[in-house]
Protein backbone atom coordinates (compact mmCIF):
# COMPACT_ATOMS: atom_id res chain seq x y z
CA UNK A 1 0.00 0.00 0.00
CA UNK A 2 1.54 3.64 -0.73
CA UNK A 3 0.19 6.64 1.23
CA UNK A 4 0.36 10.23 0.15
CA UNK A 5 0.35 13.11 2.51
CA UNK A 6 -1.01 15.93 1.47
CA UNK A 7 -0.65 19.93 2.06
CA UNK A 8 1.73 19.68 5.07
CA UNK A 9 1.25 22.14 7.38
CA UNK A 10 -1.54 24.11 4.81
CA UNK A 11 -4.48 22.05 5.06
CA UNK A 12 -7.94 23.51 5.07
CA UNK A 13 -8.80 22.38 8.03
CA UNK A 14 -5.54 23.01 10.53
CA UNK A 15 -7.14 26.72 10.88
CA UNK A 16 -10.32 25.21 12.61
CA UNK A 17 -8.68 22.34 14.23
CA UNK A 18 -6.12 24.98 15.92
CA UNK A 19 -9.18 27.24 16.79
CA UNK A 20 -10.41 24.85 18.67
CA UNK A 21 -8.12 23.01 20.39
CA UNK A 22 -6.39 26.71 21.38
CA UNK A 23 -2.78 24.01 21.20
CA UNK A 24 -0.28 24.20 18.28
CA UNK A 25 -0.43 20.70 16.45
CA UNK A 26 0.62 19.65 13.15
CA UNK A 27 -1.99 18.04 10.85
CA UNK A 28 -1.31 15.69 8.14
CA UNK A 29 -4.29 13.86 5.47
CA UNK A 30 -2.92 10.93 4.03
CA UNK A 31 -4.49 9.41 0.81
CA UNK A 32 -4.08 5.60 0.35
CA UNK A 33 -5.90 3.14 -1.30
CA UNK A 34 -8.05 2.44 1.52
CA UNK A 35 -11.43 -0.28 1.37
CA UNK A 36 -12.18 2.08 4.04
CA UNK A 37 -11.02 4.65 6.61
CA UNK A 38 -8.56 6.97 6.98
CA UNK A 39 -5.31 8.28 8.38
CA UNK A 40 -4.25 11.29 9.96
CA UNK A 41 -1.02 11.85 11.42
CA UNK A 42 -1.21 15.03 14.24
CA UNK A 43 1.46 15.69 15.99
CA UNK A 44 2.28 17.81 19.53
CA UNK A 45 4.77 18.35 21.00
CA UNK A 46 4.57 17.42 25.07
CA UNK A 47 5.95 18.27 27.88
CA UNK A 48 9.02 16.01 29.11
CA UNK A 49 7.71 15.07 32.01
CA UNK A 50 4.93 12.99 30.12
CA UNK A 51 5.27 9.65 29.94
CA UNK A 52 3.19 7.06 27.38
CA UNK A 53 1.10 5.62 29.59
CA UNK A 54 -0.09 8.98 30.67
CA UNK A 55 -1.49 9.31 27.44
CA UNK A 56 -2.64 6.07 26.86
CA UNK A 57 -4.27 6.08 29.88
CA UNK A 58 -6.21 10.01 28.97
CA UNK A 59 -7.10 8.12 25.49
CA UNK A 60 -8.19 4.94 27.33
CA UNK A 61 -10.22 7.32 30.23
CA UNK A 62 -12.18 9.06 27.16
CA UNK A 63 -12.66 6.69 24.35
CA UNK A 64 -12.40 3.29 26.49
CA UNK A 65 -16.02 2.54 25.88
CA UNK A 66 -16.49 3.98 22.82
CA UNK A 67 -17.61 1.27 20.13
CA UNK A 68 -16.29 2.72 17.30
CA UNK A 69 -12.57 3.86 18.50
CA UNK A 70 -9.93 0.82 18.98
CA UNK A 71 -7.09 1.79 21.66
CA UNK A 72 -3.52 -0.39 21.23
CA UNK A 73 -1.30 -0.82 24.40
CA UNK A 74 0.60 -3.57 23.39
CA UNK A 75 1.57 -3.16 19.08
CA UNK A 76 0.66 -0.36 16.47
CA UNK A 77 -2.56 -0.25 14.73
CA UNK A 78 -2.42 -1.91 11.23
CA UNK A 79 -4.81 -0.56 8.26
CA UNK A 80 -5.80 -4.34 7.93
CA UNK A 81 -7.59 -5.11 11.07
CA UNK A 82 -9.45 -1.47 10.35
Amino acid sequence: MSLHSYNIFIHRYTPKILEHLGILIIFISNLGSFSRGIITTITYKLQSNVKSVDIYNIFYKFYGTKLLIRLYDKSLPNIKIV
